[in-house]
């Protein structure tokens, strides 16, 4: 298979079928080809392109059909490309939406149906236009005007400043979408708002109040909202009102991490979602050295290991001074929950962001996306300082215990820069296993690589 080095190259995975589809791109023809649980070739099918330039905005599928949602970049109309292997045969279908018209902040699908999210200037209606698969648009408007939203200093704001808004000195737009299915990062969890897709459910977390968190919970069955605000740690009231605080959360399993620091202080605390505690933890700033000490690391932008921080104290003066976003985020392994928090700065040289073409996808599965966003891996924050700190708790949420973060290079990171001549990478996750695969441009051959790690 002939891959340019401009192509994009990207895979969906169909979870009911356990079958991938590869996805080549160019300029003018999209290559799809199926294959089973094995990487092995079911059928392929191809398409050229009705429009001059175009960009993949997402993607969706049933038992024998792939359809990809794209945007005409030179009209701003969408329009959709079927790839029906059951039939053999390919269709473009021409959607009646123009997509620059309104702030369209995310799409994902679910159920059968293709979702395009977007809030509208000056309001605070939530627009979800739900694409089934010959086309037909169904749109909901949601507005929120009874529930009340609030900035930083507690005053009324919009949701459409809310989401995807610029929050102080943040460099860019501060809104995350948590994938369940894999780690995050602390440059993700410093998001001041999240989004956490559900079945059938939305649900919005701002942090942009020094106050509470804010939840957002939209039904995607009866397109109903409610607003909960839930109160973040107080840590006291003359300290709170003569210092500069942080504050952030993470949702997992129903419940909320909350989290706010100082340079004097750190709380974080578990709630469910109608604000009930569970259990608090306090880290005050020890100046000496204890046998926690080794549990806080900081990694440069300019060196390629971690540092051990002398205590606790310099742990909370860093991660208050760092500039960019103090965040907190968890993941469950066996009956543990593994804390992680901490703060990270803003990329030091702008030269490190890079761009997809023109015709490149929004949320493919990717090496950047997937296998870079860990904690266990330093690479993910090359050109950032970064303050971390680690605990676990047990699984009925009462015994806190430091854990020492493990951060190394990953191992498909590792093949990659060893292997000479690969490009056009993709990462399927089937079960506890991780596939990757590459154009190996020597033998014009497409790889796949099982990784158990």
């Amino acid at each position: 298979m002939q891959i340019n080095s401009n192509n994009l190259v990207f895979d969906v995975k169909n979870d009911s079928t356990q079958t991938t589809t590869l996805f080549n791109a160019d300029n003018n023809r999209i290559l799809s080809i199926k294959l089973n649980e094995d990487k092995q070739i079911i059928d392929s099918l191809s398409t050229k392109l009705i429009t001059e330039k175009y960009s993949i905005i997402g993607s969706n599928y049933n038992k024998n059909t792939n359809i990809l949602y794209c945007k005409d970049e030179k009209s701003g109309d969408l329009f959709a490309i079927s790839f029906d292997f059951l039939n053999k045969k390919t269709t473009h279908i021409n959607i009646p939406l123009n997509i620059e018209k309104d702030n369209n902040i995310y799409n994902f699908s679910q159920n059968d149906k293709f979702y395009m999210l977007y809030t509208i200037k000056g309001t605070n209606n939530l627009k979800i236009n739900s694409i089934d698969f010959k086309g037909n648009i169904t749109s909901h408007i949601i507005d929120i005007s009874n529930f009340k939203l609030l900035n930083y200093y507690n005053n009324p704001t919009t949701l459409y400043k809310s989401i995807g808004s610029f929050y102080g000195t943040f460099a860019i737009k501060n809104f995350t979408v948590i994938d369940s299915k894999s780690n995050i990062s602390l440059i993700e969890a410093s998001s001041k708002t999240k989004l956490y897709i559900k079945e059938n459910q939305l649900i919005f977390t701002f942090d942009i109040s020094k106050s509470v968190t804010q939840i957002l919970n939209v039904n995607l069955k009866d397109f109903t909202a409610n607003v909960n605000h839930i109160a973040t740690p107080l840590i006291g009231a003359s300290l709170e009102s003569i210092t500069e605080m942080e504050s952030n959360s993470f949702l997992i399993d129903d419940k909320l991490f909350q989290f706010k620091i100082t340079s004097e202080l750190e709380i974080i605390t578990i709630k469910t979602l109608d604000g009930q505690l569970i259990k608090t933890y306090i880290l005050k700033p020890e100046k000496e050295t204890t046998e926690n000490s080794n549990s806080y690391y900081i990694i440069s932008p300019t060196e390629k290991e971690t540092e051990v921080l002398k205590n606790s104290k310099d742990f909370l003066e860093r991660s208050s001074k760092i500039g960019y976003g103090s965040g907190i985020y968890c993941t469950k392994i066996n009956d543990t929950y593994q804390i992680n928090f901490g703060a990270v700065s803003d990329l030091q040289h702008s030269s490190a962001i890079t761009m997809l073409p023109v015709f490149g996808v929004i949320g493919a599965l990717t090496m950047l996306v997937s296998e870079k966003t860990s904690s266990k891996n330093i690479s993910i924050y090359k050109k950032r300082y970064a303050v971390f700190a680690s605990l676990n708790i047990d699984n009925q949420l009462q015994t806190f215990s430091n854990q020492k973060s493990d951060f190394k290079v990953s191992e498909i990171e590792e093949y990659i820069s060893k292997t000479k001549k690969i490009s056009n990478f993709t990462i399927s996750k089937f079960g506890e296993k991780q596939i990757l695969g590459f154009y190996d441009e020597n033998t014009k051959m497409y790889n796949f690589t099982e990784f158990e790690n």
